[in-house]
């Protein structure tokens, strides 16, 4: 699906122009699939737009990388605060919102810890995910997959997530690449709490004298 770019995107604490934001080929992403990501929406509101359950989907992110052992170095309010600046610094309400992290241009090798975190979000106009006044048909799924089946492992990145679950300096309990079905068991987030989601919530941005002003913890709009 085309998609329309933006002028700036939040890259490591700053903004850059979007060209810019280059992905080096040996970078250790395009390799092993050493990432994690989010997609938000931003919607029109009375009052401005409102990004729908930001923190809860940077909480998400966060909680990714640290199974991936991918230290962000932001906090989830700095992560929240970069959404918000990167929609103001763009002025393009309603969009999509995609913050990603991967592993960078570092060291060649499976083990990723000597390979730099690269985070960003980008911002971008993006209309209905499902075309057509009929929408889309959605349930609930009647069963879930085993715990075992959450952590399968696919190709060399995979198996270096399963060592690092086991071991975080990269050295890996070699039972787990011998199909040790038990050790797959332990890899339950040893040590790794999550909180209950709470309610929806949402940060506005109000246009004010012709620029977005970001505001915090603003209440629920409807839907």
């Amino acid at each position: 699906m085309a998609f329309e770019t933006t002028k700036n995107i939040w890259h490591n604490g700053q903004m850059i122009a979007w060209d810019k934001a280059q992905v080096h080929v040996m970078s250790h992403v395009i390799h092993y699939g050493s990432s994690v990501f989010e997609g938000m929406r931003c919607y029109a509101q009375p009052n401005g737009a409102a990004i729908f359950r930001l923190r809860d989907h940077m909480r998400r992110m966060l909680d990714s990388a640290k199974i991936y052992r991918m230290p962000l170095g932001y906090t989830l309010e700095e992560l929240c605060s970069a959404a918000v600046d990167v929609v103001e610094a763009n002025g393009v309400a309603p969009c999509y919102i995609r913050p990603i992290a991967f592993r960078g241009y570092g060291e060649v090798g499976v083990n990723p810890l000597n390979s730099p975190v690269e985070v960003y979000i980008v911002n971008y106009p993006w209309g209905k995910y499902v075309s057509g006044s009929g929408g889309a048909d959605v349930c609930i799924s009647s069963w879930e997959p085993a715990r075992a089946q959450h952590h399968a492992v696919a190709g060399q990145g995979g198996r270096k997530l399963h060592e690092l679950a086991t071991d975080p300096h990269g050295g890996g309990d070699q039972r787990l690449l011998g199909g040790d079905r038990a050790g797959c068991e332990r890899l339950s987030l040893r040590g790794f709490g999550r909180e209950p989601l709470p309610g929806a919530r949402w940060h506005s941005l109000h246009h004010a004298a012709g620029q977005l002003r970001a505001v915090r913890n603003y209440a629920q709009p409807p839907c």
